[in-house]
């Protein structure tokens, strides 16, 4: 697809293009082209007719200039079929109407030309040719009482309803949802830790001393009332101890499916569900220590030559850590949805309310961290600088630069043998998808481990139900005939637990026993006692034991 401004600028070069015979080989996110009115039987362009041109030009252009940052096109003179049209049966008064921008909308600085060509019929005429930059921290809007507000998508110019137009005013920055007041302030309110922590990095070259209502209000956190102080909607998130009690969905909601991410249609329930509530820093936090202690995601383990065990993840979490932590800094937080991360068989999937937004260029609906490098264009700039100065429990900033952050997500899973990051855009939420390719990985590990004869660990994701089904035990059965040669090994397929076991006179014992939900559980937050055939049976039975604390 060429550029705008170039069509606009040389169009003689674009000719194919402009006249292009199939409407769907010229419009759409950054190209339209219209009709300048059909001639009645006096030979002229009535009224009525130009004004229904005028109301399409118009939606065009407002959609055009609160959509595309890269510049848009509009051609009149050119019908949806690519023939030559022209614009020379319009009058003088016609094609001022045409081009008189200002008449009808607000804040847009759209270019129009005439362009000197040959008609259907072969005769000398002309088309207009409308460039249309985007519109930066302004809306374009029709004039009036009633304003009307467009946005492209696709080939289409929408027309925003009243929560549409609240949105867009947030996304340019006419309105500033973190400095809006969001309830009044409480001290009790407080998440005492996080106040702490951000006053040991904000003062640390001050000289000053400040109470803690003066900290927040320095930073943007409350604003002063005639009545006191207000939470600000930014400072609610990141200061409160329970955000969630003025912004109910402001949480991280942690889900799995057992079922691969292309149906995810027909996914049916979770076999996992929680929420991480609390500050922001503090979901991150617990998002964070969940992953490193539960064994939510698969562990590849296999004996290394030189000793020990090798441990392959079945994503890096450095990839799945930045992708939450991105939805969490970026995420459209006037929008009601929490951050929803679901795991599926093949695939680990991150939402968050509010489209991806780039600095100095438009993303595309769907594209790969392979192709494109992000510039960050900070939905939430207050969060971000404060999530900056933050430390995690380890020392390390909570966030960095988006362009960083996707950088290392990209590079993380191209160590690991998987595909780069993909995102999905829609008009309200962005979508990051990681895959694992996790069936060739499962083949390459048991295969490797069965040639070497060397134990092997396969932990497998489970849910709350314990039922032992068809599926699970011929699987079984296939890894027992797999590892006969195997001296140790320890499988956990589903709610079903096998562990083989060599004695010192060369006698193979194996034992198989259905998990209850209370050992599924104990085992989900204690996996690495799966790399102990010979422990984990008696390990088990003795957390299990009455005033145990397991």
């Amino acid at each position: 697809m060429p550029d705008p401004r170039a069509v606009f600028e040389h169009p003689e070069q674009h000719w194919d293009f402009l006249t292009a015979s199939d409407d769907t080989e010229f419009e759409g996110q950054f190209f339209d082209r219209k009709e300048a009115g059909r001639v009645g039987e006096n030979g002229l362009v009535s009224s009525k007719k130009l004004d229904g041109v005028l109301e399409q030009i118009t939606g065009c252009i407002s959609a055009f200039a609160n959509t595309n940052k890269s510049g848009s096109l509009l051609v009149v003179g050119i019908s949806a079929q690519g023939v030559v049209k022209g614009v020379s049966h319009l009058s003088d008064t016609q094609r001022s109407r045409l081009t008189g921008f200002n008449d009808f909308l607000s804040d847009q600085a759209a270019q129009a030309k005439f362009f000197e060509c040959t008609n259907e019929a072969g005769h000398q005429d002309f088309i207009c040719l409308i460039y249309v930059p985007y519109t930066s921290r302004r809306i374009c809007q029709t004039l009036g009482n009633y304003p009307r507000v467009w946005t492209r998508q696709g080939s289409q110019n929408i027309c925003l309803n009243q929560s549409q137009l609240e949105q867009l005013r947030r996304d340019k920055g006419v309105v500033d949802y973190e400095q809006a007041d969001c309830c009044v302030y409480d001290v009790r309110d407080l998440d005492l830790q996080v106040v702490q922590e951000f006053r040991k990095v904000f003062l640390q070259d001050s000289g000053y001393e400040y109470s803690d209502e003066e900290l927040l209000y320095q930073v943007g956190a409350i604003n002063r009332s005639s009545d006191g102080y207000n939470f600000t909607n930014a400072g609610m998130l990141f200061f409160a101890a329970n955000p969630q009690r003025v912004a109910s969905a402001s949480f991280i909601r942690l889900l799995r499916f057992e079922t691969d991410v292309e149906n995810i249609a027909d996914r049916g329930l979770p076999t996992f569900d929680r929420k991480f509530t609390g500050s922001i820093t503090k979901q991150v936090r617990d998002i964070r220590s969940f992953f490193r202690e539960s064994g939510f995601f698969k562990l590849y383990q296999t004996r290394n030559l030189d000793g020990g065990f090798l441990e392959v993840p079945e994503y890096p979490l450095i990839a799945v850590d930045e992708a939450i932590v991105n939805a969490v800094a970026h995420r459209e937080y006037a929008i009601g949805l929490p951050i929803e991360c679901e795991s599926y068989r093949n695939a680990f999937v991150v939402r968050n309310s509010g489209r991806l937004q780039q600095r100095d260029q438009d993303v595309p609906a769907e594209f790969s961290l392979e192709d494109m490098r992000l510039n960050s264009a900070p939905r939430n700039p207050k969060l971000i600088e404060w999530l900056k100065m933050m430390r995690d429990e380890r020392g390390a900033e909570f966030v960095r630069a988006l362009s960083e952050g996707t950088r290392r997500m990209r590079d993380e899973m191209k160590r690991s043998g998987l595909p780069a990051p993909i995102y999905k855009m829609s008009e309200s939420q962005t979508t990051v998808i990681l895959f694992n390719n996790v069936q060739a990985r499962d083949g390459e590990f048991r295969s490797r481990s069965v040639s070497e004869g060397k134990s092997v660990v396969i932990p497998k994701p489970h849910g709350e139900d314990v039922s032992v089904t068809v599926n699970q035990v011929e699987a079984v059965s296939s890894l027992v005939d797999a590892l006969k040669e195997v001296p140790q090994a320890c499988l956990q397929v589903g709610s079903l637990l096998m562990v083989k076991t060599t004695g010192d006179d060369g006698r193979s014992m194996i034992s198989a026993r259905t998990l209850t939900a209370l050992e599924l559980r104990l085992l989900e937050t204690n996996q690495p006692i799966l790399r102990y055939p010979d422990r984990i049976l008696e390990w088990i039975n003795n957390s299990l034991m009455p005033n145990n604390e397991a």
